[in-house]
């Protein structure tokens, strides 16, 4: 999913972004935008390149982050078992006889 955005995202930048959709939709030739003013579009896919880099990493920590906390779910949970078995050795369960025998 995220590949796919990105791609998508970055083939709109490779495009023109806005401003090269919107001259195509005046019905403006696109490619005579594009030449017009490289410098503009270059700066633009500077600035898109980096949010794109900055999206990945905030991704990368994201996930980082899941699964340190997910190794802590699983140490708290292996801490619980201990405890409950070391629980069940010091009082073992009562008879399941109802008469008490």
């Amino acid at each position: 999913m995220r590949c796919t955005f990105l791609v998508a995202l970055l083939t709109v930048a490779q495009a023109g972004g806005a401003p090269a959709l919107a001259a195509a939709s005046r019905g403006q030739d696109a490619a005579a935008t594009t030449q017009a003013d490289p410098q503009r579009i270059g700066l633009h896919l500077k600035r898109t390149a980096s949010e794109v880099q900055q999206l990945q990493q905030a991704v990368a920590a994201q996930e980082s982050r899941s699964r340190q906390a997910q190794e802590r779910l699983r140490e708290q949970d292996r801490a619980l078992e201990q405890l409950r078995q070391q629980l069940q050795a010091t009082h073992p369960a009562p008879p399941s006889g109802k008469d008490g025998s």
